[in-house]
């Protein structure tokens, strides 16, 4: 059901939603999600498109050699001394001496389990370091918790609770742990309040289920749920390993930004007891690089910064902010490194198990007694940089090389460019292709014929005995594209199509580019001005550096300081998306003048003939002349049915020039995004701020002798800002940007508004592109359904916004318009103007002078060094 027919039809907005789009909500990105916290079901949603298709699986013992490198000779030692007392030969895996049995008669099905496991991983640790002791630097300890959810520092974190897990382990902890070990029966609640679990502890999750069914589907997803939870909570990690133990048969995952890889067959634990020893060594015993942490990040401590999984971190550290002390290239390049101290989270979407998974941190300079450092001892207050980090695709040019030099790039309205660096550990840059899946391919999709036909081949080649089909491994089902198998001695995992996207750690600093989101402004002009900075920002990057940015969004758009006192300026971030075109494209009107052709047929009629009461500029009449005759009839078209009726609607004076009637004359030619060759084949997009034919890949409007599929041109980008200037007018109540109370009311009032704002901005692609597209389609809807749910502060906006929507809906029909830009910036200047002009009521100016006094303090806050406690070491 489309928007318009769902306002007439349907009064009650649940019935709405659940007609239209069926009764399953899902979050968008940015700010437009439900309060409290993230539900299992959505956690689970979120997998399966995050690795639908991109879960690779590998030859089991490849797998285990390379993922857990652990010396035949330290797994042959700590084999011999459990061997008899916790491993029979005969028997397998012992518990109080006797053997794990396969399943219980009690209601929780796996709970027999937990401690005989617990038992046996605790026995190989420490035989392990009875043997080999090793300074990895980390302590740690298995643990279970399958009745209450690990504790998280974020009020939205998920309340799921895995079965047993690896916990790191505290300096001042390790020796009562091995006490309280022994006491566990008798004082339990001490026990659990020592070794209390916190996600930003966990280094590893051991899911367990006592029999292997069908719902081995529901399992994997409970285990990537759990990875995906330590991605969210620990910033520091690479990739992280989870193991899946199932009856008797264990299966080991690893999950990084490419998607998930794991064995292509589970093996009997106590059939092959020594690939279980490697497995626990491999997680308890391994350098931390190799267990997915990040080595270049340290926790701000004093008096030294030290790596989150030390043994030294204390509890207050996992219940209190992160700041991180982070090395980066220095601005002069060469071997220079410099530490910046984060000081504030301004985007996290670590979570994230194929994608950039990009964080943003305001950031500080320090020396290297962590001391404030500043290139500028003139500035009243510490230089603010903006650290980010992300992983790119490795066939993605670095996004330090799409900006512009640092002398134009403020100038131009973009962020300033310090640095930026491939992260490198152990001097080997990180990319999930080889330092972490070390190069291993996954396997095809195996060709599989049918127990008849296998029946068939054999019998022809001689064979006595036909293959029985009971021999044929049983499928189980399907996740993320792979088929799982059950055979007579364990399960198999086949992959179908493999998708995998490798990439790159890559991190970006910016200088002069730390600000506040677009959508907290302080005041309508402010906002108007902001949106004219960008504007410009995508002007200059089109025209005159050949790149089209491609992920305008509300996150990318900052307000900073300008070179004023109280003034702002627009700022446009964030270029990984960006692709630079290299081929160009003379303009219309020098595509004319080159042209050898005679006048045409209509020459006569474009010169003397008026659109719409407006005679032609002779420089636009005497190309049009020129053109043959099939092009001439096209821009007559244009001129007649396009750019006419907008020119009579603006009501401009009588002398035009080729720049009103969408012509640009000042340029000779402009990139040709129709050449150009997409560096992947995923298009990187701000789902709720994205042009519907980005969204769908066909125009709009379809036309003859033009390719169907639209390349990412000039037009979509200054449609994205559009959209956010949308989202900002229905979703925020005034200066400052706070969301408006109405999106969260049960009152059937506001079911229009909530409408508006799930169908724009919330829901998945298809809705998005289903409704924008109507919107489209039908001009007038945009006027009648949208911009009545404005908030009533944004009223002044009202007429920019139409005149905005009408240049929108020219561009998208006429592709000869190459103005689209210059048209807008018309009527931003004209409502600047107006804005200016306009009195402002004292409430909306107590909260402008507020959000600019909130301003001020924080960047005050964030100058200064956080201070470390005893009591709270990590305020």
């Amino acid at each position: 059901m489309k928007l318009s027919a769902a306002f007439s039809l349907l009064s009650d907005l649940r019935a709405a939603i659940i007609a239209a789009f069926g009764p399953t909500l899902r979050d968008g990105p940015v700010d437009i999600i439900p309060k409290g916290r993230t539900m299992a079901a959505d956690v689970k949603a979120r997998i399966s498109r995050e690795l639908e298709g991109h879960c690779g699986v590998i030859d089991t013992d490849a797998f285990l050699i390379h993922h857990f490198p652990v010396s035949h000779e330290l797994i042959d030692a700590v084999y011999l001394k459990l061997e008899n007392k916790h491993y029979d030969p005969k028997r397998g895996w012992l518990y109080a001496g006797k053997k794990i049995p396969k399943r219980s008669s009690k209601s929780n099905k796996e709970a027999h389990l937990y401690n005989p496991l617990i038992s046996i991983c605790e026995a190989i640790r420490i035989a392990a370091t009875e043997v080999e002791p090793s300074d990895v630097g980390y302590s740690s300890h298995w643990f279970k918790s399958p009745d209450k959810a690990p504790s998280s520092s974020d009020v939205k974190a998920p309340l799921i609770r895995p079965d047993i897990f690896l916990l790191l382990g505290m300096l001042n902890e390790v020796k009562a742990w091995e006490e309280k070990l022994k006491k566990a029966k008798d004082t339990p609640k001490e026990f659990e309040a020592l070794t209390m679990a916190w996600w930003r502890r966990v280094a590893t999750v051991l899911e367990v289920k006592s029999d292997i069914s069908k719902t081995v589907l529901d399992h994997i997803n409970q285990l990537m749920g759990y990875l995906r939870q330590i991605f969210r909570e620990q910033l520091d990690h690479m990739f992280v390993p989870g193991l899946l133990f199932t009856g008797t048969q264990l299966a080991v995952w690893i999950v990084d930004r490419s998607g998930a890889v794991g064995m292509a067959k589970s093996f009997d634990i106590h059939k092959e007891p020594k690939k279980f020893i490697q497995v626990i060594l491999g997680c308890s015993t391994l350098p931390p690089e190799r267990l997915g942490w990040d080595t270049t990040m340290k926790l701000w401590k004093q008096p030294n910064c030290i790596h989150s999984f030390s043994d030294q971190v204390t509890v207050h550290d996992y219940k209190a902010e992160r700041n991180w002390v982070i090395e980066m290239s220095a601005a002069s390049g060469g071997r220079v490194r410099e530490r910046f101290l984060t000081v504030k989270a301004l985007s996290i979407q670590a979570e994230c198990m194929n994608g950039p998974a990009t964080v943003v941190w305001a950031a500080l300079k320090v020396d290297q007694n962590d001391n404030l450092a500043s290139d500028d001892v003139s500035l009243q207050v510490p230089q603010i940089f903006v650290l980010k980090q992300c992983w790119r695709p490795i066939t993605s040019k670095p996004e330090g090389q799409l900006y512009p030099p640092r002398e134009q790039a403020v100038e131009h309205c973009i962020g300033q460019l310090y640095s930026y660096e491939d992260v490198k550990i152990n001097r080997r840059v990180v990319t999930t292709q080889h330092f972490i899946r070390g190069g291993l391919k996954s396997q095809a999709p195996r060709s599989r014929t049918t127990p008849r036909e296998e029946d068939e081949v054999k019998n022809m080649k001689g064979r006595k005995r036909a293959r029985s089909e009971s021999e044929e491994p049983r499928p189980l089902g399907k996740i993320y594209g792979v088929t799982i198998l059950e055979g007579d001695d364990a399960y198999l995992f086949e992959p179908g199509k493999v998708a995998i996207e490798h990439r790159i750690f890559s991190r970006i600093l910016l200088t002069k580019s730390f600000g506040t989101p677009i959508q907290f402004f302080s005041s309508l002009p402010e906002l108007v001005r902001v949106c004219s900075d960008v504007l410009h920002a995508i002007e200059y990057l089109y025209f005159d550096r050949k790149t089209l940015h491609r992920d305008i969004s509300v996150g990318n758009i900052l307000i900073c300081r300008g070179a004023g006192e109280g003034e702002a300026r627009g700022c446009l971030i964030d270029m990984d998306c960006a692709k630079v075109v290299e081929a160009m494209k003379p303009t219309f009107l020098q595509s004319a003048k080159e042209s050898s052709s005679s006048e045409n047929a209509f020459c006569s009629s474009i010169r003397e003939y008026q659109f719409h009461g407006r005679k032609l500029p002779s420089l636009v009449a005497d190309a049009m002349a020129h053109l043959s005759d099939d092009d001439a009839l096209e821009s007559l078209q244009y001129l007649q049915n396009g750019i006419g009726p907008y020119i009579h609607q603006s009501q401009l004076s009588a002398e035009l020039s080729p720049t009103d009637w969408g012509f640009l004359e000042d340029r000779k030619e402009v990139p040709d995004v129709a050449q150009h060759t997409p560096q992947t084949a995923k298009r990187s997009i701000t789902l709720p701020f994205a042009s519907p034919e980005i969204l769908n890949e066909n125009r709009l409007f379809p036309i003859q002798n033009i390719p169907n599929q639209p390349p990412h041109d000039i037009r979509h980008d200054i449609e994205s800002l559009f959209w956010c200037m949308t989202y900002i007018c229905i979703t925020r109540d005034g200066p400052g940007g706070k969301r408006r109370q109405e999106l969260h009311s049960d009152n059937q009032d506001h079911s229009e508004l909530q409408m508006v704002n799930y169908t724009l901005f919330s829901a998945e692609a298809p809705v998005l592109w289903d409704n924008k597209k109507e919107l489209f389609l039908n001009p007038t809807h945009y006027e009648e359904y949208i911009m009545p749910q404005f908030h009533e502060y944004f009223e002044p906006l009202k007429p920019l916004m139409k005149r905005w929507w009408d240049i929108l809906q020219l561009a998208h029909r006429n592709p000869m318009l190459e103005t689209i830009h210059l048209l807008l910036r018309k009527e931003l200047q004209s409502t600047t103007n107006q804005l200016e002009k306009t009195k402002v009521s004292d409430s909306d100016a107590q909260r402008t002078e507020k959000v600019l006094q909130q301003r001020k303090e924080e960047l005050i806050t964030l100058s200064t060094l956080p201070t470390l406690t005893k009591e709270s070491h990590l305020q």
